[in-house]
């Protein structure tokens, strides 16, 4: 992937979280703290002062000592939880076997969250990523369930790539393999037979906050049928900003977070590093900042 493949803000904006977010904030600590000791080092001509070298020593155990707890879950765990606690509560259960779901929804709404590139087992070389891909069957099941339509919304930060429209053709070949390819785009249906329910893809957006502007966009310009009340799909962590976007955005927002990575702790292991719950402590750290950022922006 080169830089030509992204848009610029987009680009910019992913690199500004790799620094400050876990596991490149880890790495930004050390080069600070290394930083401190070459700049004091410089304006005392070989040596650098105490002070430098104590507060260059302490960014370094501040990063080993924050690499250890937000990798370990009897620590991270509980901080994980109660990011993904603080937006709303899931649906319930009964929902997925048919219970009206209270508020009367028009729509199903999921956001994409990214593909996997160049697999050469997957006839497109493409395949949703992990956290899509949980947000996605959830919402299909959802969205058959209660009898509605699905809106896949989010073309994707990558110039070329076509998440939402993909993601619309990968759930019609694994449900109705009959109707075949549909081109997907903006405002386009195709009705499946196995389903009930059409689904529409917004192929515009790049975000969270294009993508809800997008969508009424489209239901401007009679894409898509009038929508007031919408039941959004999204991880239990990006639930946090998503729910408010949507809801500035003139929507009513029935809240369905899926994709929960905490859990009760259970093993003396929890006590020891894991790539997978670091991956968690970074994606809740990354909803706390990103809300943090859009309340700022007010």
């Amino acid at each position: 992937m080169t830089v030509n493949d992204w848009q610029l803000a987009s680009l910019l904006r992913h690199a500004v979280s790799s620094l400050v977010l876990p596991p490149g904030l880890f790495f930004s600590l050390f080069a600070l703290g290394y930083a401190i000791r070459l700049v004091s080092r410089f304006r005392h001509r070989g040596r650098p002062s105490a002070r430098a070298i104590a507060l260059s020593r302490s960014l370094w155990v501040i990063s080993l000592l924050l690499a250890w707890a937000l990798s370990t879950r009897i620590i991270a765990g509980p901080w994980v939880r109660w990011v993904e606690g603080l937006a709303a509560k899931p649906l319930a259960a009964s929902a997925l076997q048919g219970t009206p779901i209270p508020g009367k929804p028009q729509a199903v709404v999921v956001l994409t969250a990214g593909l996997h590139r160049a697999m050469p087992e997957w006839p497109d070389g493409l395949v949703p990523q992990a956290p899509f891909l949980r947000r996605l069957i959830y919402a299909e099941r959802l969205a058959k369930a209660q009898g509605l339509p699905l809106v896949i919304a989010g073309k994707g930060p990558i110039q070329g790539l076509d998440e939402a429209g993909f993601a619309r053709r990968f759930l019609l070949e694994a449900q109705a393999p009959v109707v075949g390819r549909g081109q997907g785009g903006p405002g386009h249906r195709e009705s499946s037979q196995a389903r009930g329910a059409s689904i529409i893809a917004e192929s515009i957006s790049t975000n969270t906050e294009e993508a809800a502007t997008a969508l009424q966009a489209m239901i401007a310009k009679g894409d898509v049928q009038p929508l007031q009340s919408i039941v959004l799909v999204t991880s239990a962590t990006h639930m946090l900003r998503a729910a408010p976007i949507f809801s500035q955005a003139g929507f009513t927002v029935i809240a369905a977070p899926t994709a929960y990575q905490s859990s009760a702790l259970s093993s003396p292991l929890d006590s020891f590093p894991s790539a997978v719950q670091l991956a968690s402590s970074s994606e809740a750290m990354h909803a706390l900042l990103g809300e943090l950022w859009r309340r700022l922006k007010g």
